[in-house]
C-alpha cells in the first residue's frame, strides 16, 4: 500500500523499560549517574535523562541508528549556527543502538501548548527562517543523505511527490480504505498543486519534522532543536506549515504568522504558507489512512479550514 522508494521509513522502535536503561547506564559509567528519568514524546526511540558529574545528557535506544547519524550529522554541519544537542557517543548496546547527547535545557514546544502557551510561536517561525539560511552541502530536493544529496531534481517535483503513486503513496490503494474520503484528499490536492505554482526553486533548508516536542524554548528564545531525522532541502514553507497546522490554536498560530511574515518582504510568503499546509495535511492523511487512525482523517478537514479560514484563503 505504501512505497517507500526515494524517503526511508520512520525509525523503528523497541519500548524500554528504566530498568533496561538503568542497567545500561550503570555499565556504560562505573562511577554512577544520578535522576534516571524516562522522558515521554519520542516517535522513534525512548529516551532518558540523566545526571553525570552534575551535567545532563539524555540517552536514546532505537532498533535502527539512521535517525542519531542524522542527528550527529545536523550538530557538525551546522550546530555552530542554530543551536543542537551534541551526539556525545553511538554504539550497540545488545540488539538495540544508543546515541549520547547533550540535554537541551528548556520546556518543548507541545509542553507549552498543554498549558494554552502560544507565546513562542514568533520564535518558531523565526527559528524556521534561520534553517531555511543554512548553506548545504550536495544536490537535489527532497530527503538529505548523509552526504547531503536528495532524489528530486526541482522543488515542484518534491512538493508532488506526495500525492505521485510513483513515489511516496498508493493513492488507488489508500481511496479504497472505507473511511477515507476522496473528495477531501482531491480538494487538498487541488488546492496544493494551485499553490505549488509559487514555490521557490531556491534550495533551501528543513527540518521537516519541525515544532511539538523537537523544539525547546527557554527564557524567551529557543533554547535548541532536535530529532534532524527528516532533514531535507526544498522549500522551507513546508515547515512554516508544520508550525501552522499543529498548533491547537489555529487562529492563535495563523495571527503570528500574518504578523511575523507581514514585514518580512518574502515573496509569495502566504500562498506557500498554504502550499506548505496542504502539503502536511496530505501526507498525514495518508500515514493515518494506512495507519487505521480514522479519527486523525475525519478531523484534518475541520483543522484544514482554520487554516484556510486565517490565511483568508477560503
Amino acid at each position: 500500500m505504501i512505497i517507500q522508494r526515494k524517503e526511508p521509513t520512520p525509525s523503528a522502535k523497541r519500548e524500554v523499560t528504566l530498568e533496561e536503561a538503568s542497567k545500561f547506564l550503570s555499565g556504560y559509567y562505573p562511577d554512577g549517574v544520578a535522576n534516571t528519568k524516562e522522558l515521554s514524546g519520542g516517535k522513534h526511540s525512548n529516551a532518558f535523562s540523566y545526571e553525570y558529574n552534575g551535567q545532563g545528557f539524555i540517552v536514546r535506544f532505537s532498533l535502527e541508528n539512521k535517525g542519531f547519524l542524522k542527528d550527529k550529522y545536523a550538530f557538525e554541519h551546522f550546530g555552530d549556527q542554530i543551536s543542537i544537542p551534541k551526539v556525545m557517543d553511538m554504539g550497540i548496546y545488545e540488539e538495540l543502538y544508543y546515541c549520547i547527547s547533550d540535554k537541551i535545557s528548556g520546556e518543548t514546544v507541545r509542553e507549552q501548548y498543554t498549558k494554552e502557551d502560544f507565546s513562542s510561536l514568533p520564535l518558531l517561525y523565526d527559528a524556521v527562517e534561520k534553517i531555511s539560511k543554512i548553506k548545504s552541502i550536495g544536490n537535489g530536493y527532497g530527503y538529505l543523505d548523509l552526504n547531503g544529496n536528495a532524489p528530486y531534481q526541482s522543488s515542484l517535483e518534491y512538493i508532488r511527490s506526495v500525492y505521485d503513486s510513483k513515489d511516496l503513496f498508493d493513492w488507488n490503494e489508500i481511496h479504497k480504505i472505507p473511511f477515507v474520503e476522496k473528495n477531501f484528499t482531491d480538494h487538498v490536492t487541488k488546492r496544493m498543486e494551485h499553490f505549488a505554482q509559487f514555490t521557490t526553486e531556491q534550495r533551501e533548508l528543513l527540518h521537516g519534522d519541525f515544532g511539538a516536542d523537537n523544539v525547546f524554548v527557554k527564557d524567551n528564545i529557543v533554547s535548541g532543536v532536535i530529532d534532524w531525522e527528516k532533514l531535507r532541502c526544498g522549500d522551507h514553507f513546508l515547515d512554516v506549515g508544520r508550525v501552522l497546522l499543529f498548533c491547537p490554536n489555529r487562529k492563535a498560530t495563523t495571527s503570528a504568522a500574518m504578523e511575523f511574515y507581514k514585514d518580512k518582504n518574502i515573496q509569495n510568503w502566504k500562498e506557500r504558507a498554504a502550499m506548505g499546509v496542504y502539503h502536511v495535511v496530505l501526507t498525514n492523511y495518508a500515514y493515518a489512512a494506512l495507519g487505521g487512525n480514522e479519527a486523525s482523517c475525519k478531523s484534518s478537514r475541520a483543522r484544514l479550514r482554520e487554516i484556510e479560514e486565517g490565511l483568508a484563503f477560503v
